[in-house]
């Protein structure tokens, strides 16, 4: 991106464990297999000092044609009210179209079940978490959450667009404060997520563990220098 831009990292990975046709089934390759694992994650990080959220996506899918869905732009600072609680902190244009969004795609989609209470804090209400099961959800993932993930993608791009890091000294919001909170709640995040990363058992199971906790450290979740 440009100079200006306060997005700090973008990162995507991605992971296939996919039965291997058989060389006198050669027609199979063409077709979407559902015996497998499938994931795609992806984050974007906006500057440590830009008092936005946290853009996640994950598509996971796994044997037996189960799926689930959960694209959020995730707090990061925390609710005056409850520290289980996250904010998302956007001009009032921006929350009235991620609102827009999330009205359009919640009626679609049925929520997906209880979020675990440690992870509840980095879920906003605009989140679309959902399960998918059945012959008709891999048409689904490929047109319906292809269009929420672009959609609450192309409005976090222009979040980025249309924001500037805060600076000490700023006055907004009591400057000072919000940018402890603003860092606090980044190395809280990359914490929560090195320490309960879903995916861990798998590719400790494909990878072994050292080198899942080398790609979980170090690539996934860097740890941040931060001077708080």
């Amino acid at each position: 991106g440009s100079s200006s831009s306060v997005a700090r990292n973008a990162r995507y990975a991605l992971l296939e464990t996919l039965r291997i046709p058989k060389s006198d089934d050669a027609a199979s390759i063409d077709v979407i297999q559902t015996d497998g694992i499938q994931v795609l994650n992806m984050v974007i990080f906006p500057d440590v000092n830009a008092d936005i959220p946290i853009f996640g996506a994950d598509l996971v899918s796994l044997p037996g044609n189960r799926h689930l869905i959960a694209i959020d732009l995730q707090p990061v600072r925390v609710s005056d009210k409850s520290e289980n609680e996250g904010v998302v902190n956007l001009s009032a244009f921006h929350q009235k179209k991620l609102q827009k969004l999330h009205d359009k795609y919640s009626t679609i989609f049925e929520w997906g079940g209880d979020i675990p209470p440690k992870a509840q804090r980095f879920f906003s209400s605009y989140a679309i978490w959902t399960r998918l099961t059945g012959d008709d959800a891999v048409p689904i993932i490929q047109s319906d959450i292809w269009d929420v993930f672009c959609d609450y993608l192309d409005l976090y791009i222009d979040i980025l667009k249309c924001t500037k890091a805060l600076k000490s000294g700023d006055g907004v919001d009591e400057g000072e404060k919000v940018l402890k909170e603003l860092h606090v709640g980044h190395k809280n995040y990359l914490d929560y997520r090195k320490e309960n990363d879903p995916a861990r058992p798998m590719l400790q199971s494909l990878y072994g563990k050292e080198w899942t906790e080398r790609l979980i450290q170090s690539v996934l979740f860097p740890i941040l220098s931060l001077s708080l």
